[in-house]
């Protein structure tokens, strides 16, 4: 059996967080997507790109990709999927046109896109999310409403524990509360990408071409 291959533009913001390379159980975002057969082109603002104090404690995980300015890459072509990695605030990628051109050009493709956490707030930002129902961290619930957004909120702020699953509005998924529900956004984003390839019309990339 031939693994289908998922070329995905992945924004990795300055203190990106521990989900996405952790690896305790079923293991992180990338991890769980490079098991699937995804391969990242990691980007980020200019300058790079830290992990946050939790992310560098992280021993024996999956590694974070080396990752090159967006403004690298110029069209979205070849691509399947983008997504945004968890982090602090995001507040790079927000200020980086490059950034946001990437993540439009996504949306107007057709690839799947997805935002971790506040991450979501890079959607925003890039006007992507006009009548979508998403999640995201509350820190930043007034962007995605102010974006357009149909914003499925939780009222523990603290703990999360009401934080609803990953959304997964057609070819878009935003999720929060990593360690809770690391794996089932993986799986939305798989979902989400195959329904992209079939929507443009692809043939699979089986066995690594």
């Amino acid at each position: 059996m031939t693994m289908t291959v998922t070329k995905a533009l992945v924004l990795v913001g300055d203190l990106w967080g521990a989900n996405a390379t952790i690896r305790d159980g079923a293991g992180g975002i990338l991890e769980q997507l490079a098991r699937a057969g995804w391969v990242f082109t990691a980007l980020s603002a200019p300058g790079g790109a830290k992990p946050c104090p939790v992310a560098a404690k992280v021993r024996g995980g999956f590694p974070m990709p080396p990752s090159a300015p967006a403004s690298t890459v110029v069209l979205v072509d070849g691509y399947d999927a983008l997504i945004v990695l968890p982090g602090r605030s995001h507040a790079d990628l927000v200020a980086d046109g490059d950034c946001l051109r990437l993540i439009r050009e996504a949306a107007a493709n057709r690839l799947a896109v997805g935002a971790f956490c506040r991450g979501v707030r890079a959607l925003a930002a890039a006007g992507v999310l006009r009548g979508k129902r998403v999640t995201g961290h509350a820190d930043y619930a007034g962007e995605y409403l102010a974006a357009g957004a149909v914003y499925l909120g939780y009222s523990d702020l603290a703990g999360k524990s009401d934080a609803p699953p990953p959304q997964r509005d057609g070819l878009l998924v935003t999720m929060v509360r990593g360690k809770r529900f690391r794996t089932e956004a993986c799986a939305a984003l798989m979902e989400a990408a195959a329904a992209s390839r079939e929507a443009r019309g692809l043939v699979s990339r089986a066995g690594g071409t």
